[in-house]
């Protein structure tokens, strides 16, 4: 029976010992597929030193991108395959691109680096997030007063992530049709008078794209609650 456990211990033993360094081939193996596409990257981006991006995405679509460019035209672009797998784009990205098989087909061949990233996680197991958006230069958070009501907790966290990233941020009221005319509730946005933070009102209707045209040649994203920030959105 001694023997027995003896023989059932070493074996045991040598199970551990087979299970450690499987974990560290594969953290090697990690660690070496990473530094490798790190250096297919670098490459990919020396092919366009020197040169101007010539296009700003608007929306992904998985392995397609919506791309303005400078003489105010849009097109659904088609990522390389390099591209979808080494870099991705997003909302905001800068990129190189092409002629496709037609004057309407672009394709996207490579993503120029990045000033800063917004970022959303996808659950609470997901510690880096995906990014939403990409070279952003101001913040317009937008929220109601009333109907529905302010919640300075989500407005706050804008605000300290506009901050930390050297992001500009401003408040956009929306729907302020729906707040009482004799008590609009401008009282809880003084903390943010005070802090300088610029406040504007916008109607209902054609306000919102002359809010657009204002800003025109600012990369801006709009999160927020409703309105214009019922989703993530950048306006180049």
């Amino acid at each position: 029976m001694g023997r027995k456990a003896k023989s059932g211990g070493r074996i045991a033993g040598r199970g551990r010992r087979r299970d450690s360094s499987s974990e560290s081939k594969g953290a090697r193996g990690g660690a070496d597929r990473q530094q490798h596409e790190e250096v297919q990257r670098d490459r990919l981006l020396a092919q366009f030193e020197g040169i101007e991006p010539d296009g700003r995405v608007v929306c992904q679509f998985g392995s397609h991108a919506e791309t303005e460019f400078a003489d105010g035209s849009r097109l659904l672009c088609m990522l390389t395959p390099k591209v979808h797998k080494l870099q991705g784009v997003c909302a905001g990205d800068l990129v190189w691109t092409v002629r496709g098989a037609t004057d309407a087909e672009r394709i996207i061949q490579a993503r120029a680096p990045r000033s800063n990233e917004l970022r959303r996680r996808r659950g609470e197991d997901d510690r880096t997030g995906h990014v939403i958006a990409a070279n952003v230069d101001l913040m317009a958070i937008t929220t109601a007063l009333r109907e529905p009501p302010l919640r300075t907790g989500a407005l706050d966290r804008y605000l300290v992530l506009a901050s930390v990233l050297g992001i500009e941020a401003m408040i956009v009221l929306t729907k302020l049709d729906n707040s009482p005319a004799h008590d609009p509730g401008w009282e809880v946005l003084q903390p943010y008078r005070d802090l300088g933070v610029p406040i504007v009102a916008l109607p209902r209707g054609s306000a919102c794209r002359n809010f657009a045209r204002h800003w025109q040649g600012v990369s801006r994203c709009s999160p927020g609650t409703l309105g214009l920030g019922s989703r993530a959105s950048v306006w180049p």
